[in-house]
């Protein structure tokens, strides 16, 4: 517990002060003492250097805590390595670390000026050297992990996570009006089952209903996982919505008129035509080739599934099971005012954008609104 609150102490600590070599010298001490409490604490070179600078010394050589053992055929004799003629002592058994200096005396907790190790020691304990360990503890004008606000959720940049919607009902009803997938292609062999040569096996979501709401549910998803970030990591999210939140959405998501719900700031615009244009790029029509510099969509599993399927059915089902969702979509309330080249457009002040919240003119995502009810905007307070 000792060790716990002074290593504690030190990590929420300044990280200048974390890497001066005597709040090092503390870490350090502070490791081999724990190591200690499971087993017998070393006794290698690098940990009698480490001794001789965290005890208090004797001069009475029968009560140092090594001796004059030599437990490292290769290293100096403790007399050579202890020019001052004493030795570290740990009286009846002991272990006393010398002074430690704590908060608010100092800034971090570390050890009184005195006595030291040398890199080939913190080599031995970190595998690093000094101005390694002082780079990784102080890093000059670089951001680390840790200097990251939790309210700056970071954008997918990768391909999006996977929707799973094994318990939810299909969404469309294209079945029951006599439409169906096309039968598999078969891979023939004789070393293949007939499921498996099918490819009965490959997709869980085997019928033109299943695909499609699974295709859907993905859509859903992908737009706002991608939902884009301010420039400087020490920004907060445009977007509200947790991380573990965004893969969970679903139509209601993007229903709700209350765009304070999802969004600390964002730019909207009513219009029809950009609303039909928009649909087209999120979901283009059987035969549409993505440009090479577009954004997003090509990391989007939507997008990649939408896409294979249009390329496995006829003409006429990719017509129809596309006006099936453009129904979903236009029961939508807003969407990314999505471009051919990228999903998500963060311009200051776009051309006929309403910017929210009032009196607010910097870069922010776009959107589209679904008909004229303008948004509900609830002021933070």
């Amino acid at each position: 517990m000792a060790a716990t609150e002074v290593l504690t102490a030190q990590i929420e600590g300044d990280g200048r002060f974390r890497s001066k070599p005597n709040a090092l010298l503390l870490t350090t001490g502070l490791i081999w003492w724990i190591n200690g409490l499971h087993s017998r604490p070393m006794e290698g070179r690098s940990c009698r250097e480490l001794v001789r600078a965290i005890l208090p010394h004797t001069d009475h050589p029968p009560n140092h805590f090594l001796g004059d053992r030599d437990t490292d055929s290769n290293s100096d004799s403790d007399a050579d390595l202890n020019a001052e003629g004493s030795g570290p002592w740990t009286p009846s058994g002991v272990i006393f670390f010398r002074n430690i200096m704590l908060p608010p005396d100092c800034s971090v907790p570390r050890m009184k000026h005195g006595r030291s190790i040398t890199d080939r020691a913190l080599l031995y304990f970190f595998k690093k050297d000094y101005r390694s360990i002082q780079r990784i503890l102080d890093p000059v004008g670089i951001l680390n992990k840790d200097d990251i606000p939790d309210s700056r959720i970071p954008t997918r940049k990768g391909m999006t996570q996977p929707c799973f919607n094994d318990d939810e009902p299909d969404r469309f009803n294209l079945g029951e009006r006599g439409y169906a997938l096309p039968p598999p292609q078969i891979d023939a062999g004789d070393d293949m089952d007939v499921e498996e040569a099918a490819g009965l096996n490959d997709d869980p979501n085997a019928t033109l209903d299943g695909k499609l709401t699974a295709i859907w549910y993905q859509f859903l998803i992908d737009v706002i996982q991608k939902a884009p970030n301010p420039k400087g990591q020490l920004n907060v999210s445009y977007c509200r919505v947790q991380e573990k939140d965004r893969v969970k959405v679903r139509d209601a998501f993007y229903q709700n008129h209350s765009l304070s719900d999802v969004w600390r700031v964002c730019q909207y615009k009513a219009s029809r035509d950009l609303w039909q244009n928009t649909f087209g790029r999120l979901w283009p029509p059987k035969g549409h080739v993505l440009s090479a510099t577009a954004q997003n969509y090509r990391s989007c599993l939507y997008y990649l599934d939408w896409k294979r399927f249009q390329v496995s059915v006829p003409e006429d089902i990719a017509l129809v099971a596309r006006a099936e969702i453009k129904k979903k979509f236009d029961r939508l309330y807003w969407i990314p005012a999505a471009t051919s080249d990228k999903m998500w457009n963060t311009n200051k002040a776009g051309r006929g954008f309403i910017t929210l919240p009032d009196g607010y003119n910097g870069p922010a995502p776009q959107l589209l609104i679904n008909g004229g009810q303008e948004p509900i905007w609830v002021q933070d307070a």
